[in-house]
């Protein structure tokens, strides 16, 4: 009888130990699909499960047209590049380590741009080969509010103004990353170390570029960030007039031509803010001059730069859904594009125009800059921008912050996998493309490129709530990518697959695609962003 109850007693134990096993497992299994590592081993969905999508038919399809004798821009082979922030050096370039290989293997997918080293912190940094100085507070991300609102009064504006060090260790690391992930580094110089004459201290310049030299370390460079706006971030005792700066920069350029390396380094500059609207919304009236006001009078001082830039952001760190997706949000990029397009082509016509840092919202990002929501815009940007004749793009940030590329534990987040595609379909030469409709609405955006393999390329975003129609009659047969998901969502689909990178190697999944014939209506999905990778030999794109 005790053996019978031992044994009931037994098998009873033995059943919930089993139970509270795939209780646990269960668990595990829905955290990783749901919280999502981003990194699991690549489980293929077949592409015939995304055919019947294909069917439904749209609440309202547009009509396109591509102009396919000629390019009507060509990029830079930079185009689509990234920063990290200049305060992340403050912290020590530890969180992540730069040496991490994993972030490496993640960031080296994007590889064949620039990675820029820059921002407000840029212009506290001093290099200082044998020690390091930490400054006494954080420093902010750049594309700071300070520089775009008027939320950072005088009194805190100087606490920020704590100079700190960077070691000869961060210059070596900073270095071995960018040669690692295969992008050239374009590294900022701290203009306010001025002399007593009131010009820029080219003292601790000369010493960055001594071991650079030595090293042989292949770079581009910066004077300086957000100018404009020094006023206002860094107090009424820091402002640099714009000619002043345009001397500066003739400055840095005589003492890069001293070395042999760097005399056919690129100096570009100088990085004023975006134009805005005067609707309220932002005060300019600390800065020391209006941003366009700033870029113009810097030109007519004769600066010595070989492209000139700006940064842009469309929305603060308080911007909400609908915020993200008013349309009047993806315009704005335009207008502010158009005006310092204008600036530039009326003083150095032949002068490169760079977009040298940019996100969806000033401040670090809003808590939406890491959702889908926020990759509708980026997806939009890289559209506009190379229409209207930017060379270069360089996107802030790949880490830190909430406009960053990687999440926590370097999880790629939405704007990474439209990065990632862009990378892989579009080529160098850009298209016009036009919706010939008598009302066009603007919530289909459509852009084309010639593709890497001179083929073609259109690409674009649905901001709509509903399906719409792309329909281009051209006679050929594309693989067709679609991006979608939630939108408050840090999960990417593509053709209805999850995008993960492997496990162990971080290598990318492959994109499958559908195949769709160009003579019919494309239906596009609403809230989603797609590419069209078109079987077509156009004239214009013969020799890419």
């Amino acid at each position: 009888m005790r053996s019978l109850e031992k044994l009931c007693r037994f098998q009873v134990i033995a059943f919930f130990t089993m139970a509270i096993c795939l209780i646990v497992y269960l668990l595990m299994m829905h955290y990783v699909q749901t919280s999502s590592t981003y990194f699991l081993k690549t489980q293929e969905v077949p592409a015939t499960a995304f055919i019947p999508w294909l069917k439904t038919r749209p609440d309202r399809s547009y009509n396109f047209q591509i102009s396919v004798d000629k390019s009507i821009h060509v990029i830079d082979d930079r185009f689509l590049s990234f920063t990290v922030d200049s305060s992340q050096i403050r912290k020590g370039l530890i969180n992540p380590s730069l040496w991490d290989e994993k972030l490496r293997r993640i960031v080296k997918h994007l590889g064949g741009g620039y990675v820029r080293f820059g921002g407000t912190a840029g212009d506290l940094l001093v290099f200082s080969p044998g020690f390091r100085v930490t400054p006494e507070q954080d420093v902010m991300l750049d594309g700071s509010s300070c520089a775009y609102e008027n939320g950072c009064s005088v009194t805190s504006s100087l606490r920020m103004t704590k100079k700190f060090s960077m070691t000869a260790e961060n210059w070596k690391a900073i270095n071995s990353f960018a040669e690692a992930v295969k992008m050239k580094l374009l590294f900022q110089l701290n203009v306010l170390l001025r002399n007593a004459f009131g010009g820029w201290n080219s003292t601790n310049a000369e010493l960055i570029l001594d071991i650079a030299f030595a090293y042989q370390y292949n770079i581009d460079w910066e004077l300086g960030n957000e100018p404009n706006a020094f006023r206002h971030v860094f107090g009424p005792d820091m402002e640099v007039p714009p000619k002043n700066l345009s001397t500066d920069f003739t400055t840095l350029r005589t003492l890069l031509n001293r070395y042999s390396l760097y005399n056919a380094s690129k100096l570009v500059g100088p990085d004023v803010t975006n134009p805005r609207d005067h609707d309220g919304s932002t005060d300019e009236s600390n800065m020391t001059l209006q941003p366009d006001v700033y870029l113009s009078q810097f030109l007519d001082g004769g600066a010595d730069v070989d492209a000139v830039t700006w940064h842009h952001y469309y929305i603060g760190r308080n911007a909400t859904m609908e915020d993200f997706l008013d349309v009047n949000t993806f315009n704005s990029f335009i207008s502010s594009t158009r005006r310092m397009v204008d600036i530039v082509k009326l003083r150095t016509p032949q002068k490169p125009i760079w977009i040298g840092e940019t996100g969806s919202s000033y401040g670090g990002g809003a808590p939406l800059s890491d959702r889908f929501v926020s990759s509708l815009l980026w997806m939009d940007k890289l559209g506009v921008a190379a229409r209207e004749g930017i060379s270069v793009v360089i996107r802030q940030s790949i880490y830190a912050g909430h406009y960053a590329l990687l999440g926590d534990a370097l999880r790629p987040n939405p704007d990474y996998w439209v990065s990632a595609l862009h990378k892989r379909f579009v080529g160098r030469k850009v298209l016009n493309i036009t919706c010939f409709d008598e009302v066009y609405d603007h919530m289909l955006r459509a852009y084309a490129h010639c593709s890497k393999d001179m083929k073609l390329t259109v690409f674009g975003v649905n901001i709509a709530n509903t399906f719409l129609g792309l329909t281009l009659k051209m006679n050929a047969t594309a693989d067709f990518y679609s991006l979608s998901s939630s939108l408050d969502s840090k999960l990417v689909y593509l053709n209805g697959n999850l995008l993960m990178l492997d496990y162990d190697t971080q290598e990318l999944p492959p994109f499958h695609p559908v195949v769709v014939d160009m003579n019919e209506l494309v239906p596009i999905p609403p809230y989603s962003i797609f590419f069209l990778h078109i079987d077509s030999l156009l004239p214009a794109c013969l020799n890419a």
